[in-house]
Parts: C-alpha cells; sequence; structure tokens
C-alpha cells in the first residue's frame, strides 16, 4: 500500500504534464499538422466536417425562412394558399412556421408580421366556415382591409365568445358537434398563435 500513496500521485503529474506539452506541440503546428488521430478520431477530418454540417445547416435555415415568408405572404395576398384550404390546414401551417421558428432560432420581422396576419386570415377562414355552415354570422371583428391593397391592423382580433356560446347552445343536435369541434379549435389558435 506504501507504494501506492508514493509513486500514484507522481505518476499521475507525469501523466498531465505529458497530456499538455503535447497539446502545446499540437497547437504551436497546428496549421502546418494535416490531422491529429486519438484513440481513432481524426480531429481534423471531424473539425471540416462539423464546419460543413454547419454552413449547409445556415443555407437550410435560410431557405426556410424563405419558404415562410413566401407561404404567409401567399396567405396574406389571397386568405388561403388555394381555393379549398380551410380553417384545419391554415392552422396547421401557422403551428409548423411557429415551431420551425423556435426550432431553428429564426428571428425575422416580417415573419413575424406575417404571422400576424395569417392569424388573422385563419378566423377569417373561421368566420366564413360559421357563416356557411351554420349561419352565424357578425361575431368576429378583424383587422383585415376591406380593398386590396390596404394595410392589416393586426392588433384588431375581437370575437363574441358569448354569442358563440349561444348559437352552441341553439344549434341542431345533428350539427352541434361539428360547432363545438370548429369552437374548440378556435379557442386553441386564438390563444396559441
Amino acid at each position: 500500500m506504501n507504494y501506492l500513496n508514493v509513486h500514484l500521485p507522481t505518476t499521475i503529474k507525469t501523466i498531465i504534464i505529458g497530456l499538455l506539452l503535447s497539446a502545446c506541440v499540437i497547437m504551436l503546428f497546428w496549421k502546418e499538422t494535416s490531422e491529429v488521430n486519438i484513440a481513432g478520431i481524426k480531429i481534423k477530418e471531424s473539425q471540416k466536417a462539423a464546419d460543413d454540417i454547419l454552413v449547409k445547416y445556415q443555407e437550410f435555415r435560410n431557405s426556410v425562412t424563405s419558404f415562410m415568408i413566401f407561404n404567409l405572404a401567399v396567405l396574406e395576398k389571397d386568405g388561403s394558399f388555394d381555393n379549398v384550404t380551410g380553417s384545419k390546414h391554415i392552422s396547421e401551417f401557422l403551428y409548423s412556421v411557429k415551431n420551425m421558428k423556435i426550432e431553428m432560432g429564426i428571428r425575422d420581422e416580417s415573419v413575424e408580421r406575417l404571422q400576424k396576419v395569417g392569424k388573422l386570415k385563419l378566423f377569417q377562414s373561421y368566420q366564413y366556415e360559421l357563416a356557411t355552415r351554420f349561419n352565424v354570422q357578425n361575431i368576429m371583428q378583424l383587422g383585415i382591409p376591406e380593398f386590396v391593397g390596404g394595410s392589416y391592423d393586426t392588433s384588431i382580433l375581437n370575437i363574441d365568445w358569448g354569442t358563440l356560446e349561444k348559437s352552441e347552445k341553439q344549434m341542431p343536435t345533428n350539427k352541434r358537434d361539428e360547432f363545438q369541434q370548429i369552437l374548440s379549435h378556435m379557442k386553441k389558435d386564438f390563444e396559441n398563435l
């Protein structure tokens, strides 16, 4: 036991000093060294691969940002992505934009503004669905311009939840489930988008 107490600390010191000297030599000649191989891992190649991945990620991130801006702008202009897009698909798209922005750390003012416009367009779609399917009207105030080219007021999104709840109670039984489902989606989207 005495042998370990005496020689173990000097052995650890020797190993640490050896590693520090090796690290100094590597750093001194780093530009001239094509690669360093430690336990089968080639450091220079790993660094190059990591740099390549970072560049590709940045390119992908820029592409995703452009994709979001383009599709949100289409939503702003037309109110939907095509003639058959309903509130469900618009809602799913807006949630995917929200999640991608968070996951990818995208902070872009035009995306922020277009997201708010997209939310207004989503509720315009809900308003249309409620009017055509259930004859429920005049329950929302939206900051959407009345003419093409007008500006949006994204701070205006007022919903008369009381009237909607009264309409739900007066709804015929065969339409009540569908109405409740739309109302549930509306509340979720109003709070989370």
